[in-house]
């Protein structure tokens, strides 16, 4: 079996969010929606109860 490996676009993105508060900021400006029209999975951890909520209501966003 092999080994899933991350594409190098991705690790960009890992990169832009280390706080989940700028996945919430970005659902504001639909960036979530035109990143999922482009393909791309969006998932957000969180130990924030309240975020988990709103993160939860994000349409796309696995969290």
């Amino acid at each position: 079996m092999s080994r899933a490996t991350l594409p190098t676009e991705a690790l960009d993105w890992l990169a832009v969010w280390r706080e989940v508060r700028g996945l919430v900021v970005a659902q504001d400006a639909h960036l979530t929606r035109r990143l999922r029209s482009a393909g791309h999975t969006i998932f957000a951890l969180t130990d924030d109860a309240p975020l988990a909520v709103r993160l939860g209501s994000i349409d796309g966003v696995t969290p």
